[in-house]
């Protein structure tokens, strides 16, 4: 019989026996049994939250398993395991109430406590933990409220009993001490990448953790110019990579990865037209990935910049800050990103009136982006407003000579 056709029956007893006395007050009635509801859900709760915990330990009890993520929850831990199973384990001090514990032992063998973790005593005819067939010892609970344990995947059932012989009460845990605790302690071990387990029965299982190498770089997107003979650098973070390798390198480019950021030279003289480099990298633990960069290549450009991504590209563009010179429009900018932002694939610069003044967007290049004549420069631009006192301008002007605008 189920839980909810047992508790339907207790229900309908107290019912019955309410309605034979008349002097019964029906506010009282209902209270009783929004108060029998509560315990019958939380008991419902309790039995769930400690079978997954049963099953997860048989799970992690298996070998050849490897954890590929894990989540630290507000009840315990969210588990995805390299099967694919997604697995939780509940802290014992999120469990309501007392139950009975199923661990396994420093032997590797299923134990029950009905003392609170304090003694164990091994579960006999049952399968050993890990094994892929036979079944888990599973607990419930009976239509008159007492613990019960299944050594057959469910099809039977028998009552839990104390030293005395006597059935354990699911409602007031009469004969247990204690709460109920599964797992003692849940750690994960930096040093050796896995998630170490205690099991309040004495057994400890390390579970790997499977760690994925990543490899994210600043200013490269679908793909990324690359020019020749002059070594472009970009800003990376690798994570969880302890080796890395080129695998693929076009013939006359050149590529190093160094800790902070990837280099890469294009050939001069090379046809024009997009060139993969493939780097791999792994982890201690064996985990590899292969990280394929595309760049492309045109022979005689030196430079592009199609404004990609969130921001301008550091690199090469500072928001410029005015004070510096002896314009008139110098001192009203600011490097504010609200006047100078990307957006869309467009560097885009507004101006507008700030109290008594004005505040406009303006950016430069650096100094290391000078380039040696003779060369053709292409921008594309759109004015979307004219008013008095607008002025747009884009200037190329030398390093050393030009006062940006003051004379």
């Amino acid at each position: 019989m189920g839980m909810k056709n047992i508790f339907h029956i207790i229900n309908c007893v107290f019912l019955a026996a309410a309605f034979a006395l008349c002097s019964c007050d029906n506010d009282r009635i209902n209270d009783k049994l929004d108060d029998i509801e509560e315990r019958i859900a939380s008991i419902e709760e309790a039995v769930s939250k400690i079978n997954d915990n049963i099953i997860t330990a048989n799970k992690l009890y298996r070998k050849n398993i490897l954890i590929t993520s894990y989540k630290l929850t507000s009840y315990g831990y969210d588990l995805t395991l390299s099967s694919g199973e997604t697995l939780s384990i509940t802290f014992g001090d999120q469990i309501e109430g007392v139950a009975p514990i199923i661990s396994i032992d420093e032997y590797g063998k299923w134990v029950i406590s009905i003392d609170g973790g304090e003694n164990f005593i091994e579960i006999e005819g049952v399968e050993d933990p890990g094994a892929k067939d036979g079944y888990t010892p599973m607990i419930n609970v009976d239509q008159y409220g007492f613990w019960t344990i299944s050594k057959d995947g469910g099809s039977t059932w028998e009552r839990i009993l104390n030293e005395a012989g006597d059935p354990i009460s699911a409602k007031d845990g009469k004969a247990m001490n204690g709460s109920y605790k599964f797992f003692q302690k849940v750690t994960y071990n930096e040093d050796t990448y896995c998630l170490d387990i205690i099991l309040v029965g004495g057994h400890t299982l390390s579970i790997p953790v499977y760690r994925e190498p990543s490899i994210s770089m600043e200013y490269y997107y679908d793909y990324a110019y690359a020019y020749a003979g002059r070594e472009e650098s970009f800003p990376i973070k690798m994570t969880n990579v302890d080796e890395a390798a080129w695998i693929e390198i076009p013939d006359g480019w050149a590529a190093r990865l160094e800790e902070n950021k990837l280099c890469v030279t294009a050939p001069e003289g090379a046809s024009a037209g997009d060139y993969m480099l493939k780097l791999l990298a792994h982890t201690k633990g064996g985990a590899a990935k292969v990280f394929p960069f595309t760049f492309r290549y045109e022979p005689d450009l030196i430079f592009k910049d199609d404004f990609n991504g969130n921001d301008i590209d550091h690199r090469y563009w500072e928001r410029y800050k005015g004070g510096t010179v002896r314009s008139d429009w110098d001192r009203y900018t600011e490097g504010d990103t609200d006047h100078t932002f990307v957006e869309n694939g467009y560097l885009r610069m507004t101006a507008d009136v700030y109290e008594d003044t004005y505040r406009c967007g303006a950016v430069r290049q650096w100094a290391q982006t000078s380039f040696t004549p003779p060369f053709r420069i292409d921008c594309a631009a759109q004015f979307t407003q004219m008013a008095t006192g607008v002025w747009y301008a884009i200037w190329a002007c030398p390093v050393e000579g030009y006062n940006w605008g003051g004379n």
